[in-house]
């Protein structure tokens, strides 16, 4: 579990320039069954993409069944484009190595960095189709979605890697310094007791993975609504989250707290709001 855990929260620092290739990549790969060299080129190229969109919510259904809770709980970020370079297939066609070429944006010190990097993504045929897979070993660098091949940067240094030994202290650091880069623009909401009223809180996401939002411990209030603008989030994305209150009765109302729970880390964060008085003379 501890190992896990790490995965999620260690930053996901990799990345060395790549230069641009030669010749453009083949579009099929020799030797390989013209159908299932296709299929895999497609299942590739939608999975991709879906990280360009940031749609990972569609990606998690091309994720194979063994690595989608890692998939889920890893962070993840945003690429600008893909190109396949060459396909390595195994186990009779039933698996393949796909190395790629893809450019991706860093968020580091609020400054965006784009980078070109190579790839390597591991592949194998699921109920007839093509999904994702792996399994993240020790010493393997770490990119945005698992191991890859990246060699030495420019200067000479290698990429960042896995730890072999984590310990709870390491877990626990790498923890509280993600968890603090998730913050609200406010931690009060006031709404007024004598009219229609609204108010917001943002949300920010400045931690360099994928987080999802959800709502705890909202109370039943006849005309009082809260509801985020989105749910998932991206490195250095905000979300809204509205409220909303028409006073329905003339009773009195304390204030009173929801919570914000930011997951994969489980970050529980309070809001109290305030609902004001009734109408004087009520």
């Amino acid at each position: 579990m501890l190992c896990r855990v790490a995965i999620v929260l260690l930053p996901l620092l990799a990345w060395a320039q790549a230069p641009p290739a030669d010749t453009a990549p083949a579009s099929s790969t020799p030797g390989a069954p013209a159908d299932v060299d296709k299929a895999l080129r497609a299942r590739f190229s939608q999975f991709f993409q879906y990280h360009v969109d940031g749609d990972f919510r569609r990606a998690y259904d091309l994720v194979a069944e063994d690595t989608k809770e890692e998939y889920f709980n890893s962070a993840k970020l945003r690429l600008k484009s893909f190109e396949i370079a060459d396909i390595q297939y195994s186990d009779d066609f039933q698996k393949a190595e796909v190395n790629a070429t893809v450019t991706m944006v860093m968020a580091i010190r609020l400054q965006d960095n784009v980078s070109t990097v190579p790839m390597l993504t591991t592949w194998k045929l699921e109920d007839g189709k093509w999904v994702w897979y792996h399994k993240l070993k020790t010493g393997d660098p770490l990119t945005p979605m698992g191991p890859s091949n990246i060699g030495p940067q420019a200067n000479g240094t290698q990429a960042p890697k896995i730890p072999e030994h984590i310990d709870d202290a390491a877990v626990a650091g790498a923890a509280a310094a993600i968890v603090n880069q998730i913050s609200l623009s406010r931690g009060v909401v006031a709404l007024s007791g004598e009219k229609a009223s609204s108010d917001k809180v943002v949300v920010h996401n400045g931690n360099p993975g994928f987080v999802r939002l959800s709502l705890a411990a909202v109370p039943e209030i006849p005309g009082f609504s809260v509801k985020f603008d989105k749910t998932d989030l991206a490195t250095n994305q905000d979300a809204v989250l509205q409220f909303q209150y028409t006073r329905t009765s003339d009773e009195s109302r304390p204030p009173f707290q929801i919570r914000i729970v930011a997951d994969p880390f489980n970050q529980i964060l309070p809001v109290t709001v305030n609902l004001g008085e009734p109408p004087a003379g009520n």
